[in-house]
């Protein structure tokens, strides 16, 4: 796909290395994503960093031909991902304790690049899906396994958002995709629920490559509640479509 260049940045795909330099995700510019209209709150004061338990739910992904991505366990034997780092001619798994265990697509969401998938959790306790709209300058948690390394966590703040995406401040990188990105719930101290799903960083295309310049793009919340509260098994052309 031809790169969207506004001020010198393009949405670039957050997933596998070689993938995410290799293709450009064509949506708006945060620039022109319009925020909603929402009172701050004071719910981010009373956490800091997640805590292990916290942490469990987000997973590797394998693909044996994409690559290393993340996951998010949202409900028992299932779990989120993004659908661009999947492919579907080759195997998926989800790491579960150490081990690569199969993952099968239930249901997908080719517009916002979401699939869930069944695979078996184990003990992971599911994250809890946030129901209230964000507010500016809220502070947000990003989590995940950037180039297929360790799991990482990142602290930014909301600087944009709508119905369909959130825009952060939060660094990310290559193998991110798939994974958390966590408010806080306000309901305790150090309580946390899933604000959004990894998707993209922003890359600073001046220079003809695309440079990572660390802000994060998410699927958020509204949009996995539509699919979860529809979601239906995906049929095999369904699957062929997004097989390379």
């Amino acid at each position: 796909m031809t790169p969207l260049v506004k001020m010198n940045t393009a949405h670039c795909i957050a997933g596998f290395l070689f993938f995410a330099f290799g293709m450009f995700y064509t949506g708006s510019a945060a620039a022109d994503v319009k925020a909603h209209t929402a009172i701050k709150s004071d719910f981010s004061r009373s956490c800091r960093l997640p805590d292990e338990q916290t942490l469990q739910p987000v997973i590797r992904i394998i693909n044996q031909k994409v690559g290393k991505s993340s996951g998010v366990v949202i409900a028992p034997n299932r779990v989120l991902t993004v659908l661009h780092a999947l492919d579907f001619d080759s195997k998926n798994y989800a790491v579960i304790g150490g081990n690569a265990i199969p993952a099968e697509a239930v249901a997908i969401n080719e517009e916002q690049d979401l699939v869930l998938l069944e695979t078996h959790t184990g003990s992971i306790a599911p994250v809890t899906l946030s129901e209230r709209r964000l507010a500016i300058e809220e502070s947000i948690w990003a989590i995940g396994y950037p180039l297929g390394g360790k799991r990482r966590t990142s602290l930014g703040v909301v600087t944009a958002a709508d119905e369909q995406s959130i825009y952060s401040s939060a660094h990310i990188n290559s193998g991110t995709s798939g994974g958390a990105l966590l408010r806080c719930s306000g309901l305790a101290a150090n309580q946390f629920e899933l604000a959004g799903i990894v998707r993209a960083y922003l890359a600073d295309t001046s220079s003809g490559v695309p440079v990572n310049i660390g802000d994060s793009v998410a699927i958020s919340h509204q949009v996995i509640r539509r699919m979860l509260d529809s979601a239906t098994k995906p049929s095999l052309a369904m699957l062929s479509q997004h097989s390379r």
